[in-house]
């Protein structure tokens, strides 16, 4: 991915935003993260793939000791193996901002979208 540049991942999208309910569980998503190259030491946008576990019903995924996400919020995800580099684990919550859904052109990390596999 070019900065700047749509790939067919983006163009292969649905054009609305999929709910953030029980039903995204099991689906695969992308979700894009910046990472320091080991070898130059440049940033750069990543996109990592998983499975969603879990979304935010209001009580069961925490955000900080004494609050948690609203209802679709946010969502639990099971990163791939190949997704990870120095962590320890692989499932981790998610935010899921409405303004980063699919950004076509605006690559920020945080954005998200559906896997290819998804799209029907």
């Amino acid at each position: 991915m070019e900065d700047g540049i749509e790939d067919v991942y983006s163009r292969s999208q649905p054009s609305t935003m999929p709910k953030i309910d029980k039903l995204l569980v099991g689906k695969r998503l992308e979700i894009l993260y910046k990472y320091k190259e080991p070898r130059t030491g440049e940033e750069v946008l990543e996109w990592n793939q998983g499975v969603v576990t879990l979304v935010s019903n209001g009580t069961n995924l925490q955000k900080s000791a004494r609050s948690f996400y609203k209802e679709g919020e946010a969502v639990l995800i099971d990163f791939d193996k190949k997704c990870l580099r120095e962590e320890k684990k692989s499932v981790y919550t998610v935010k899921l901002k409405k303004s980063k859904w699919n950004p076509k052109n605006n690559y920020t990390e945080g954005s998200w979208r559906l896997d290819l596999g998804e799209i029907k």
